[in-house]
């Protein structure tokens, strides 16, 4: 494993932390705090768009600190208004960063196939483009609980890059439907989700532009409009085994086959598939409780 390997699955380690979603809440009352491990293995596309891979499998610390209205650590929020239907916090999402391959680098096996599943660091299709940054998007994200079960979230985020100086990425907007089959008080999860991303001129651009500069053969120049970006749907699974032990899992599909951005030369799996699967084990916990929230 190359220095570069090294530092971008570390960049990626941390990203992941701080993505995973929130521990199941138990009926009522979570530790304060807790400390522990962990280790996922998961697969995932660059870029929506991208039949270029990461796939990892790595472990990770775990601590996680509760406040009456926020927990920090693992699936980090902040609670803004708790109701009995709707519930409204921060919300938090990121993108992973990408690193393009140099102009000249060796054509991999399956670069231009749609269907290919091409796990390196570098990507081709980028060649010679400026890296992707680390992004991080943050906003208020809307919770409607319909039932106990089923649940509309609306989150309506800012993005910005981390590393190589702030700059501003854009908005995204990302409606979703989950269906949990544990109820709000479970200490569960198991069920389904869709999501319908959109995202403004600014966001589209910053993933699938192409510059005049950047334009090479079979890489033309390419001005995305704002709009819809991808359709997100899969599975997903969260287990307290015991206090001390969880795992989870989730597989998920990216579809783009009615995506503003379809026609993007950086676009060349219309359909792309991640899954990640993993488990926490908790050594330490602290004897007081604090209310939480699914």
């Amino acid at each position: 494993m190359n220095h570069r390997i090294i530092h971008i699955t570390w960049i990626l380690t941390g990203c992941l932390l701080m993505l995973l979603p929130p521990l199941p809440a138990w009926a009522g009352s979570r530790p304060k705090w807790e400390a522990g491990f962990g280790v996922f293995h998961a697969q995932f596309p660059h870029y929506l768009g991208s039949n270029h891979y990461y796939r990892l499998t790595v472990p990770f610390p775990v601590f996680i600190y509760r406040f009456d209205v926020a927990e920090l650590g693992q699936g980090s929020r902040l609670l803004l208004w708790d109701g009995d239907r709707v519930v409204v916090d921060i919300g938090l999402s990121g993108r992973f960063p990408v690193e393009s391959a140099e102009i000249d680098a060796n054509k991999p096996t399956g670069a231009d196939n749609p269907g290919a599943e091409i796990v390196q660091v570098e990507n081709y299709t980028r060649r010679g483009m400026a890296d992707l940054p680390l992004t991080f998007f943050w906003g208020v994200r809307t919770q409607v609980y319909f039932t106990d079960h089923l649940v509309l979230e609306l989150p309506v985020l800012n993005g910005f890059t981390v590393g190589g100086g702030f700059g501003h990425v854009g908005n995204i907007y990302t409606p979703e439907l989950g269906y949990d089959f544990f109820d709000r008080d479970s200490n569960n999860s198991m069920g389904l989700s869709i999501s319908w991303l959109h995202g403004d001129e600014n966001y589209n651009n910053f993933y699938y532009g192409v510059n005049e500069e950047d334009a090479i053969e079979g890489r033309p120049a390419y001005r995305a409009d704002p709009g819809f970006v991808a359709l997100t749907y899969g599975f997903f699974g969260f287990f307290d085994l015991t206090e001390d032990f969880s795992i989870g899992a989730g597989y998920f599909v990216n579809d783009m086959n009615h995506s503003i951005v379809r026609s993007s030369p950086l676009v060349i799996a219309k359909e792309s598939r991640s899954f990640t699967i993993g488990f926490i084990y908790r050594f330490l916990q602290s004897s007081e409780s604090v209310r939480t929230w699914k």
